[in-house]
């Protein structure tokens, strides 16, 4: 209720604007506070409601949601908050349609850190990442990895496997799809998950 009364000050006198409470970013599974939309000017607000410092780790949540923010943090206080949305506003007149901004998804793959953490908070691949190969061919080259696993595990002995394809197609989301199953789904094994510029590998083996 507080961060309805204080944006009803903020814009009273802001031109036609469009306003999102606890706006869901699928990607990282995490939810803005508010987010306005101004002409074509996008403003993302985090409120820290009774706070009397601006906190690192407050500020890192900000630049966390606008990772890909064309301009840095502001630490405001709420007395400010309405001047400077229109001291903003007034430099992004271009028409802009927020409805259907709000409604398209967001395409950038997240870092491997980020795809990690949001794949093992049991977020669904497809709110994760984008990739350009279809659900039936990932599943099917996650299958006949596992397939591999299993028989190697069963026969006692070592496999390796080499996944290829264009940049976007999937190889890193196969990766992590496996090793989070086996981790979930076998308590005799410890999955590991390697990555970085270069070819990755994944390793399922025996504690």
């Amino acid at each position: 209720m507080q961060q309805i009364n204080i944006l009803r000050g903020a814009l009273k006198d802001a031109p036609d604007f469009t306003l999102y409470f606890e706006f869901s970013i699928p990607r990282m599974g995490k939810r803005a506070d508010a987010v306005v939309v101004i002409g074509d000017c996008i403003f993302v607000i985090e409120f820290k409601v009774g706070g009397a410092t601006f906190d690192r780790h407050a500020i890192e949540q900000v630049e966390d949601y606008a990772l890909d923010q064309v301009a840095a943090p502001l630490c405001l206080a709420v007395t400010d908050l309405g001047a400077v949305i229109r001291m903003i506003a007034a430099h992004h007149k271009t028409p802009f349609d927020a409805n259907q901004w709000a409604a398209s998804g967001y395409r950038p793959t997240p870092t491997i850190i980020e795809a990690a953490r949001a794949l093992y908070a049991r977020h669904e691949v497809a709110d994760i990442t984008r990739s350009d190969a279809d659900a039936i061919n990932l599943g099917r080259t996650q299958d006949i990895i596992a397939g591999v696993i299993e028989g190697a595990k069963v026969g006692h002995r070592k496999a390796i496997c080499f996944v290829t394809g264009v940049p976007g197609a999937g190889k890193t989301l196969a990766g992590l799809n496996i090793a989070a199953q086996r981790s979930e789904s076998h308590a005799d094994e410890h999955a590991v998950f390697l990555s970085g510029n270069g070819p990755w590998s994944m390793c399922c083996a025996r504690p």
